[in-house]
């Protein structure tokens, strides 16, 4: 059954929760807030081990020791593929099944993934809210033309010293390149603050 609310399925960050997003979403004061569905899965928990610390945490998949890629390539795309399902749900929500009313939103390592499915997805106009993250180095691409109706908005912060803002904006350069990229930096930001300018947002 087709409805009004425009969905946003929204990716939290590696040993995070769905809860990484409730002080944005407390902050969001917007005309149509009624309208937005917000979508927000939690990913797999798994045993990790980084540097000295070895646990259990909620993570999408695991990183490589470049940091740049996925451990394991298959839990990178078994987590594409649910994000795309879920896409593809909440797009044949939608009236007329109009992907640019979905948006997908990505916190730290849910940037990473977020650009993997929408870079890799059937249609590739949902716009993205990219927040303190970084794209993977290497991963399924799509040339630019099929990227020009992709709106995305990075945020970032100045002080992230696990993600500095160069290198986020360089895996973007990269990765979306053809997509209508707007970035914004944050001066007085650093990776894990949920503060912000949320109006811009």
């Amino acid at each position: 059954m087709a409805t009004r609310a425009t969905p946003r399925i929204l990716l939290h960050s590696c040993s995070g929760g769905p809860d990484d997003w409730t002080p944005i979403l407390h902050r969001l004061k917007v005309p149509f807030r009624n309208e937005i569905r917000f979508v927000v899965p939690c990913a797999p928990l798994r045993r990790e081990a980084h540097h000295s610390w070895r646990g259990e945490m909620n993570s999408w998949f695991e990183y490589a020791e470049d940091g740049d890629s996925a451990k394991d390539p298959q839990e990178l795309t078994d987590q594409i593929e649910r994000i795309q399902q879920l896409m593809e749900e909440e797009i044949a929500r939608l009236p007329g099944e109009d992907p640019k009313r979905l948006l997908l939103g990505g916190f730290s390592q849910g940037v990473a993934l977020v650009v993997e499915a929408a870079v890799s997805f059937s249609t590739k106009s949902s716009p993205l809210l990219l927040l303190r993250g970084a794209a993977l180095g290497s991963g399924r691409s799509a040339p630019e033309e099929e990227l020009a109706a992709m709106k995305v908005l990075a945020h970032h912060g100045r002080w992230d010293r696990m993600c500095p803002p160069e290198t986020a904006l360089e895996s973007y350069q990269r990765r979306l390149a053809g997509a209508q990229l707007r970035w914004l930096v944050d001066e007085n930001l650093g990776h894990a603050c949920a503060r912000g300018r949320w109006e811009e947002l």
